[in-house]
Order: C-alpha cells, then structure tokens, then sequence
C-alpha cells in the first residue's frame, strides 16, 4: 500500500463534493436525522473556500481528502474523509499516525474534532487521542 498526497486543483471541485457526500451523507442522517443537499453543498463550499485541502492517492487511484491547518499553538486534522471502499484497510490510520509524528516533531499537540455518531472515535481513541471537550454535536480530541 502506497499511500501519497497530491495538491487539489480547482476542478476537482466536483470530485471533493462527491466524496464529502459518500463520507458524510449516512453519518449527516444518522446524527441529525435528515440531509439537505443544499445546506450540506454550502458546508461544503465553506470548507472547499478555506483552501488547504490535499488528494489522498493511494496506489495512484484517488482514496480520499485531507484538510491540515497549522497553528503557532498546535496542528489540526480538520478533515480526512475516505471513499468507502478506501475504508477499513489502515489508510486513515498511517495518516493520523503520520501526523502524530509531526505535531510531535514540532512539540505541537494535535486535535481533531468528531461528531458524536462518527465511528472513526473509536480510531482515534486507539491511537491515544483524548477528548479535551466538545460542542453540542462532537468531541474535540487532542493527542
């Protein structure tokens, strides 16, 4: 398993809604019991508008995004999302492991936030993260 970055361009715009919607569309129903796809597609456009997202590649075929943000304080996962068949083969995990490793590197704690029905809080409880908090819909973690 090879698992690269590559820098988003503005046309794959398209490509990052699909895979927002697959990542997050049944969790969106579970939590909050319905799913708007113009609410969510603004969301997203927010998100998309902040910049600093990167293409997850793993073996050169597209498996997922990655949102990094870096602060004088401490490193943010903002977002990992994965296609679903990219799901359950430690492709998340190497990641997340990575970026341990560098918010280490850089004596920088790293956080993430999860919403509560999102199973990837199991994922994040295995690789040591803690909750520091949360809001009224998630946990905010910090390794």
């Amino acid at each position: 398993m090879k698992i690269t970055f590559e820098r988003v361009q503005p046309d794959d715009l398209d490509d990052f809604w699909a895979l927002y919607q697959d990542a997050y569309k049944q969790l969106i129903l579970d939590q909050f019991g319905g799913w708007d796809d113009a609410d969510q597609y603004a969301a997203f456009l927010r998100k998309w508008k902040m910049g600093g997202y990167a293409k997850i590649m793993m073996d050169g075929r597209l498996a997922g995004g990655l949102w990094l943000r870096f602060f004088p304080t401490h490193h943010e996962i903002a977002d990992i999302q994965l296609y679903a068949g990219m799901r359950d083969r430690g492709i998340g995990s190497a990641i997340i492991r990575q970026e341990i490793k560098r918010a280490r590197a850089n004596g920088k704690p790293l956080r993430l936030s999860v919403l509560f029905k999102n199973r990837a809080y199991q994922l994040y409880r295995r690789l040591g993260f803690e909750v520091m908090g949360q809001s009224t819909y998630q946990y905010h973690m910090e390794i």
